[in-house]
């Protein structure tokens, strides 16, 4: 994802509504970005998004007086796979 034009693009962790019966959307196929280009991103079985994860961002937007719930599901892998993706470099 790009923040600003002058800024090279950068990995992010994504969120993203999963479709279901009553809202499938897209029905996009999720996986998780592997840090080294050579490998392919590790698809997440049995999940599809109805859109194309996206950074979060600071808003949800709500109605007055209508109660809103969000349900977040971890689907990063264990293990080392999944890690945060930081690069050290040596000192």
């Amino acid at each position: 994802m790009k923040f600003h034009s002058q800024l090279p693009a950068t990995l992010l962790r994504g969120y993203v509504q999963l479709s279901t019966s009553v809202v499938p959307g897209n029905q996009v196929a999720l996986s998780n970005a592997n840090l080294n280009p050579l490998l392919p991103d590790s698809p997440i079985a049995g999940y599809t998004g109805v859109d194309n994860p996206h950074y979060l961002g600071p808003t949800i937007v709500a109605t007055r007086n209508k109660p809103v719930r969000i349900l977040f599901r971890n689907l990063l892998p264990t293990g080392s796979g999944g890690n945060l993706f930081c690069r050290s470099t040596p000192r």
